[in-house]
């Protein structure tokens, strides 16, 4: 019951669902250069998948591009997810399925920097097949 209420809690203090399918980018290795400020393997037993957290723009504004990587028989599927300012890994409760909490930063109409956080959920059951594709929804928290 309390996982119910709590659920119902992050409904009622989030914005709509925004859902997209994003489709796979192929690379026969990913290449590790300058750009590539982090990267982070998924824990899950079923797939074999990394977060890739790369510098690009503003620092001070969504300074990195999130892209997911899945390993694909002898290649991999990368999957661009968002420009942020900062994600953290959380406990998925399903094997297949990412969940993470991210934060963007925009200028209001005062230029002044806001902060965002969201929860994406990102499936991957179908990530790892040749051409694959991922699905992701985003629920906005609000301020």
């Amino acid at each position: 019951m309390f996982k119910h209420l709590a659920f119902c809690a992050l409904l009622f203090f989030s914005l709509p669902l925004s859902a997209q399918t994003i489709h796979a980018q192929t690379q026969n290795r990913i290449e590790i250069d300058e750009e590539i400020f982090h990267i982070a393997a998924i824990q899950d037993p079923t797939i074999e998948a990394k977060l890739l957290s790369a510098t690009a723009g503003d620092p001070a504004l969504n300074g990195l591009l999130l892209s997911l990587a899945v390993k694909s028989d002898q290649q991999w599927n990368v999957y661009f997810l968002k420009d942020i300012a900062d994600y953290r890994i959380l406990p998925s409760a399903k094997n297949g399925y990412l969940k993470l909490q991210l934060r963007t930063e925009h200028l209001d109409s005062t230029s002044h920097v806001t902060s965002q956080t969201s929860i994406l959920f990102v499936n991957m059951t179908a990530a790892a097949q040749a051409h694959g594709s991922i699905q992701i929804e985003e629920i906005v928290q609000k301020p």
